[in-house]
């Protein structure tokens, strides 16, 4: 039965002309159609900045391809102000006050 199956299909889809595409078969529209695509990044290099603090435990909540990450910064950073800088690669944190920075990797 499988067999048989398969064989319509090819006739229905390959041989088949439909009247409503012009006496065309289904297989040769499909094929001439254009098919949808991925759209391409505008720009390969992606990062961005968020002004924030270190919380009580000296972490920061940082949300990145749809998950919430919490990053460990050290405790002894506990209520600083910093800047975040987030790419592909990294999350760089900056303190805002001193300048010092702590490469987080990912």
């Amino acid at each position: 039965m499988g067999r048989q199956l398969d064989e319509f299909r090819t006739i229905y889809n390959t041989r088949r002309p439909y009247k409503a595409l012009e006496m065309r078969t289904s297989q040769s529209s499909y094929e001439a159609a254009v098919k949808a695509t991925p759209k391409e990044a505008k720009d390969t290099e992606h990062y961005r900045l968020r002004h924030d603090s270190v919380d009580q435990f000296g972490k920061l909540s940082l949300r990145g391809a749809g998950k919430m990450h919490h990053l460990g910064v050290g405790i002894e950073h506990h209520f600083k102000k910093v800047f975040v800088v987030v790419d592909h690669y990294k999350v760089s944190v900056v303190e805002k006050k001193t300048g010092e920075v702590s490469p987080i990797s990912r």
